[in-house]
């Protein structure tokens, strides 16, 4: 069986696989530590349905908070 994880972090600090000695086989892509949005993942109801990923920048998350 081999594994594939579409999101990968530059960031020690970003964790979300912490199961010891997991190590996927295939990483589709790496993004640093930002807010990403598109292509099943939203902010507060929106963006889920962009054909793409994308990162939220502070000003885009003053924004949209709470408009969901």
């Amino acid at each position: 069986m081999a594994f594939l994880y579409l999101n990968n972090s530059f960031s020690s600090k970003k964790q979300t696989i912490t199961f010891p000695g997991y190590k996927p086989t295939y990483v589709g892509f790496e993004v640093p530590n930002v807010f990403i949005v598109g292509y099943g993942i939203d902010y507060n109801d929106r963006f889920r349905e962009l054909p793409h990923v994308c990162a939220v920048n502070d000003e885009g998350k003053r924004e949209f908070l709470g408009q969901g």
